[in-house]
């Protein structure tokens, strides 16, 4: 039951400073499918058994949303080097063109 608590507030996180456990608990829920009072029980140990279906559900939903910030962070990535190579060919194109192509093959998918 450890791990699975360990992944529901994985689940929940980013979890601010001012957010209260009860909001972070409930976005865990609607996320996973489980219900609040399942997390609540999960979430804080009292919970002595888990069945499959909740451990599937918790792992299925925390995978997706890793998938998801990975594909975010791959966009800033391209946004970022999108952002340099215009500043270089606003400097001067002809002097940074080895370095804009650099950039460009750097952002080709491998394979």
């Amino acid at each position: 039951m450890k791990l699975l608590a360990e992944l529901l507030k994985e689940l929940a996180a980013p979890i601010s400073r001012e957010e209260k456990i009860e909001a972070a608990i409930s976005r865990a829920a609607k996320l996973s499918g489980l219900s609040y009072n399942r997390v609540f029980n999960i979430w804080y140990g009292k919970a002595k058994w888990g069945d499959a279906h909740e451990h599937d559900s918790v792992v299925k939903a925390v995978d997706e949303k890793r998938r998801r910030e990975a594909r975010n962070e791959l966009h800033e990535i391209k946004t970022r080097v999108a952002i340099m190579e215009s500043r270089l060919n606003q400097m001067d194109a002809d002097f940074y063109r080895e370095t804009i192509d650099r950039l460009r093959v750097s952002l080709r998918p491998a394979g």
